[in-house]
């Protein structure tokens, strides 16, 4: 693809766009990056068989354009005929860093047993992310198991 930079680290291939807030940010996105993996794959060991492509997108619509026709802020997508191929795209500018643990732990778990289940899937993602729709996970658990505080009323506040 034109226009795109790349550096490679131990498990990734980054993408990202010359000039970009990831170009700038490139030599801490890294290492952060590789310490997620670690982390990852401490819990959830995988052996992964190459490295993963992971593209740094300005915006949700660059990420439709690339991947899956579908503007969002992270992508995971592998290729049917090819399913070590594995592509993780994410938002990156000056508001919005989407690079974490969520699109990683999909990735990772991926290659442990590809989950049939949504839920399954997204509650890893959230169990490494620490929250779920911006709520800690801790908080999420002591009130729905302490408080018995019904789901849907947990959702509305």
């Amino acid at each position: 693809m034109a226009n795109w930079l790349i550096t490679e680290s131990e498990h990734y291939i980054f993408h990202y766009k010359e000039q970009s807030f990831a170009h700038q940010n490139i030599d801490s996105i890294i290492p952060l990056q590789e310490q997620r993996f670690s982390e990852i794959t401490n819990k959830f060991p995988a052996k992964i068989p190459r490295k993963t492509d992971y593209w740094l997108c300005d915006s949700r619509e660059e990420i439709a354009a690339l991947a899956d026709d579908v503007p969002t802020n992270g992508l995971i997508c592998w290729d049917d005929d090819d399913t070590d191929a594995v592509s993780i795209y994410v938002v990156y500018n000056k508001t919005m860093q989407c690079n974490g643990y969520h699109e990683e732990t999909h990735a990772i778990s991926h290659f442990i047993n590809e989950p049939t289940s949504s839920a399954l899937s997204e509650g890893l993602a959230c169990f490494m992310e620490g929250n779920w729709w911006g709520i800690d996970n801790n908080l999420c658990t002591y009130y729905r198991h302490l408080k018995k505080i019904k789901l849907n009323k947990l959702l509305s506040n």
